[in-house]
């Protein structure tokens, strides 16, 4: 805070970009977040698993989780103090524009991806799997895949496989 505080904008046009420079940087975040599998914050874990399971695009589906949190934030709001409070224009757009810019990146630098895997065949996520005991094991692959007649619970079965 100490390095920002003579940043602190006045006018609405500074304050807009100021929330677009912020989407872009928190869009970057997520989307290196999900390139490199690493530990993720809990709403981008569920997105993931969420795009996993039903066979989407990280990006649509964090669009509409974050959509979906701003309209339950707004109806709670109006709920429970009979006004709108906290969500702003600003809300919006950071919901619209995060996914999308994820979205975007994933697709520009889809390059950096395969050369990634390749530069780092270690990630932490094989690390994890030894030291949890938790394991795609090879009977659930197809369930993991959507193939499985029971998609749902299969796919999440595959996901929380216990070693044997």
């Amino acid at each position: 805070m100490s390095m920002l505080g003579r940043l602190a904008p006045e006018y609405y046009v500074t304050k807009l970009a100021f929330l677009l420079i912020g989407c872009v940087i928190l869009g970057a975040g997520v989307y290196l977040e999900i390139l490199a599998d690493v530990a993720k914050l809990p709403g981008e874990s569920f997105v993931r698993a969420v795009s996993a399971t039903w066979n989407t695009e990280f990006g649509i589906t964090k669009i509409c989780f974050d959509v979906s949190m701003t309209v339950i934030a707004g109806l709670l709001s109006i709920f429970y103090s009979h006004q709108l409070q906290g969500v702003r224009e600003g809300t919006i757009i950071a919901a619209l524009l995060v996914g999308f810019i994820a979205r975007l990146l994933g697709r520009k630098l889809a390059i950096f991806k395969a050369c990634w895997k390749k530069l780092l065949p270690w990630t932490l996520l094989p690390q994890l799997h030894r030291n949890t005991g938790c394991s795609l094991s090879e009977d659930n692959t197809e369930a993991a895949a959507g193939k499985s007649e029971n998609t749902w619970p299969g796919s999440w079965a595959a996901i929380f496989t216990t070693v044997k």
